[in-house]
């Protein structure tokens, strides 16, 4: 009796500091303090590294016991949470609780400084770092900053070459694993992400579909043979030819009737380039030509000869290939006669050599 009594005094003693805040057990490798002992231990294996916990399938070694638990139920097939909204089906309570959110609408975590709404706390904590505009996590090698720990251990792979992604196909490596769901789908044929109008055509990169419903609503003219040439309210036939360019560049004098375009040109001066490769350390003035630039990464040929099949990264390379195929040869030589079917250096040069060499006879 006496032993169960000294239990329950000690439950009464941890639950009191609840109410009076008190956190006795302090960490010697950090300033963290704790209200019970045990926690404090679990605290110490972020020091020592100890992960006394292993999945006896893959071997993984955890910290704590809870998260090895949640981690054998992956190499189970079974799910015993299912959502009856949408049919998917869960293996953790706590995923389905976050996902059933989605359905609800329910977001109880709110921003103080803008109201802005979120369905889970961890994304609110993030959200609160635009507002505070701290970046505490700086590269060690080349002084560039984060707002978050998790960007920053990202970022160190391009220094340590690290590409702890690969492609269970063809072995390629890549730094992030979003890069390589995108990368898998070039040995697909599978494209899963479809257009709701009337072209009904389907991407394999969730980025094409965006751009490709972007050019729809009117961000540029559309003149394809699927949609045919329309116009949208943002830009109308009367719009194209009386819309006044108000915004001027200030260094060269050159006007735009969009301010999207203007930005774009204000970085040729500014050498402003925001939008980084996440695979490699080069930017882009304009999120399009990252895009482009991430095919080399993914391997992604998106535009097919339908001739021969080849398939090219880019748009401009195609449409030069498939030339080869045709016995058109608009760009003619005015001194010795001869046609080009493109018109690159080698027509330019071969009317330059002809020329020479007449003036030298």
């Amino acid at each position: 009796i006496f032993f169960f009594a000294k239990i329950m005094q000690c439950h009464f003693v941890q639950h009191m500091r609840v109410h009076t805040g008190e956190k006795p057990f302090d960490c010697p490798e950090c300033d963290k303090k704790f209200t019970q002992k045990s926690t404090l231990y679990r605290h110490m294996r972020i020091h020592t590294g100890e992960k006394p916990f292993s999945c006896p399938v893959c071997q993984r070694c955890f910290r704590h016991k809870q998260v090895r638990h949640a981690h054998m139920l992956t190499h189970s097939e079974e799910k015993p949470f299912h959502c009856s909204v949408c049919g998917k089906d869960f293996f953790m309570k706590a995923r389905f609780s976050r996902h059933m959110k989605i359905h609800s609408g329910e977001k109880p975590f709110s921003c103080l400084v803008c109201q802005k709404s979120f369905i889970h706390k961890n994304d609110l904590q993030k959200h609160m770092v635009i507002h505070s505009g701290e970046k505490a996590f700086e590269c060690s090698e080349c002084g560039k900053k984060f707002t978050m720990k998790s960007n920053l251990l990202i970022h160190m792979r391009i220094h340590t070459g690290e590409k702890p992604f690969s492609c269970s196909v063809c072995q390629k490596s890549f730094r992030h694993e979003q890069t390589r769901q995108a990368h898998m789908l070039t040995h697909s044929e599978e494209k899963p992400f479809h257009c709701s109008s009337n072209c009904k055509r389907t991407f394999n990169n969730k980025s094409y579909l965006e751009r490709h419903i972007d050019t729809d609503n009117g961000e540029r003219l559309v003149g394809s043979s699927e949609h045919g040439t329309t116009f949208s309210k943002k830009t109308n036939m009367t719009d194209m030819g009386s819309k006044a360019k108000q915004y001027s560049c200030s260094e060269c004098g050159k006007t735009f009737g969009w301010r999207c375009h203007f930005v774009q040109h204000m970085r040729v001066h500014t050498g402003e380039k925001p939008f980084d490769c996440p695979e490699c350390d080069k930017k882009f003035t304009q999120k399009s030509t990252l895009y482009r630039h991430m095919r080399i990464h993914t391997g992604e040929k998106p535009f097919s000869c339908p001739v021969c099949q080849r398939c090219f990264r880019h748009k401009q390379v195609r449409h030069a290939h498939m030339l080869t195929h045709s016995e058109e040869k608009p760009f003619h030589c005015s001194v010795c006669g001869k046609d080009f079917f493109m018109k690159i250096t080698t027509s330019a040069d071969h009317e330059f050599g002809v020329y020479s060499y007449i003036q030298d006879i």
